[in-house]
């Protein structure tokens, strides 16, 4: 995971300096820089369900990660379509705007909840806690699904190759403990 992290960084931030849409810029690099901010979100996002029964932990890595994404926008706005071809660009910005609405808000609230839990509070917490996991789940799905159509179709459209996010394991163990 190390290595993968280490090679995303350069090309992305290649890609990052180079003029919107420059014809310059190769396929690879630009999905390369879209992936890069995908995974630092995500690696954060992982270290926080991760830190267990350590909430305030748990909530620094919330507010990490919410930053994370805000940038990661940014940084995907500013780097815009490619060739004017803007699907691989939304679905990349819809994804992440997720990603820091929900660091934002419901694990915000997941994490108030679970400390009221520590700390006494009732049965109630819990199932809101469940309850507001569904949503989340509900949420992200036709975004990822989304997202990955239109990473294939650009990737098929380029001819390149597209492998598994390494951290694709780690998130779907998330799921299965």
């Amino acid at each position: 995971m190390q290595n993968f992290i280490k090679i995303a960084f350069p090309v992305a931030f290649a890609a990052f300096f180079s003029c919107k849409g420059k014809p310059s810029m190769t396929p690879t690099a630009y999905n390369d820089s879209i992936v890069a901010h995908q995974t630092l979100i995500a690696r954060l996002m992982i270290d926080m369900a991760n830190a267990g029964d350590d909430i305030q932990k748990a909530q620094e890595l919330r507010q990490k990660a919410a930053a994370q994404a805000e940038a990661s926008v940014k940084a995907i706005e500013n780097l815009g379509p490619y060739q004017d071809d803007r699907k691989l660009l939304d679905a990349a910005l819809n994804l992440f705007n997720f990603y820091k609405d929900i660091c934002n808000n419901e694990f915000k609230e997941l994490y108030d909840l679970a400390n009221n839990t520590i700390h006494g509070g009732d049965s109630t917490s819990l199932k809101k806690m469940m309850e507001i996991n569904e949503r989340i789940a509900e949420k992200e799905k036709p975004l990822d699904e989304a997202f990955a159509s239109a990473q294939k179709e650009f990737a098929e459209k380029h001819k390149i190759k597209i492998e598994e996010n390494a951290l694709q394991k780690e998130i779907d163990a998330l799921g299965n403990p």
